[in-house]
């Protein structure tokens, strides 16, 4: 009786013990995970081989899209109309060589109602809901009434808003920063054509830093001082213009500097881990110190495309080809095309 006991107990004990080792290796699998790297590297040390270690975008979802809806509740009913053109060409034209999510983001809380309504719509899209209203609120941390253009307003504030949210603003948001690449389409675009190709896939690679659809001169009235604040911003922090053909192209421009390159980011594909090096961090932060999002609404397009000078080198830049956009109120053009900057802007209100 006693060593039937005994070994009852014992059992008991080497199952407790196996409970206890999976608990600790499942919850501190980090831990365990680097120490067999250690030993790993050791092992290696003497014939000189090294263990490879998966980079942070091995463990990454690929890519999403991701769209401001600003204040669902009050669209206007044109807006309303584009949104629901852009699902469905996104519905016949995106997938299925696109098997990725859509997130949809807007300043004010999502109801349940809408989420249901939008997902039973285009069932076949792939939704996520998240309220952005934090970080969209959260500037400009200076008063209205001390902006230079108080008398008189460029843009609205939401506008203005929208600007700073696409150039800094989505890099606070963690759901964003959790996929590699970000494909922004607005709620005012509409893709004319099949996407024959993964777009993440493509990203990948050509190890793109940006993808962009074609690029036009915006208003000189919404670019006032922008090269100059980053050439003194290169020259100060003892930067190369990294991108020297669009740099040159640029500054040999007849109307330079009167006009300034923007790419069209309303269809636009960013390198979430490249865009948020720490170089590039600074200089965006630099620009979001200066206020001139607000003060001269600098707006995104010729940020994103100052910016792309600045740290991505021609071969690090991708054109995305072979199929046709309509933004809004703009004429639809082909990507050979570049349009001119008499067509209106669609404002957030």
């Amino acid at each position: 009786f006693l060593t039937r006991m005994m070994g009852t107990r014992v059992l008991a004990a080497c199952y407790i013990a196996v409970i206890v080792l999976a608990f600790v290796y499942f919850a501190d699998g980090q831990t365990v995970s680097h120490a067999q790297n250690h030993l790993s590297a050791q092992a290696h040390a003497g014939t000189g081989q090294h263990h490879h270690r998966r980079s942070q975008s091995d463990d990454m979802p690929p890519g999403a899209i991701f769209m401001l809806v600003s204040d669902w509740r009050t669209l206007r009913l044109g807006r309303q109309c584009y949104f629901n053109l852009s699902m469905d060409a996104l519905t016949s034209k995106w997938r299925p060589h696109n098997p990725y999510p859509i997130i949809l983001m807007d300043t004010k809380p999502w109801e349940r109602r809408d989420m249901v309504d939008i997902r039973r719509t285009w069932s076949t899209l792939d939704f996520k809901f998240i309220n952005i209203a934090r970080v969209w609120n959260g500037s400009p941390k200076i008063p209205e009434s001390s902006l230079e253009d108080a008398a008189k307003p460029i843009s609205t504030m939401n506008y203005k808003r929208m600007c700073h949210f696409f150039f800094k603003g989505f890099t606070e948001i963690p759901l964003l920063m959790e996929y590699k690449y970000l494909l922004r389409v607005d709620d005012d675009t509409c893709i004319h054509d099949h996407i024959n190709f993964d777009i993440f896939q493509r990203m990948n690679q050509k190890r793109a830093a940006y993808a962009y659809s074609h690029s036009w001169y915006d208003s000189p009235q919404v670019t006032n001082g922008l090269y100059d604040f980053a050439a003194k911003y290169a020259a100060s922090n003892h930067i190369a213009w990294k991108n020297e053909e669009l740099h040159n192209q640029t500054i040999s421009a007849k109307s330079f500097p009167r006009d300034m390159p923007s790419f069209n980011t309303n269809f636009e594909v960013i390198n979430t881990l490249r865009y948020r090096e720490p170089a590039v961090m600074r200089f965006v932060d630099a620009v979001v110190a200066s206020n001139m999002i607000y003060h001269r609404r600098w707006g995104d397009a010729p940020l994103r495309y100052v910016t792309a000078m600045l740290f991505w080198t021609e071969r690090e830049m991708l054109r995305l080809e072979g199929f046709e956009l309509q933004h809004s109120a703009w004429r639809t053009f082909a990507m050979a095309e570049h349009p001119d900057s008499n067509n209106p802007l669609v404002e957030y209100h």
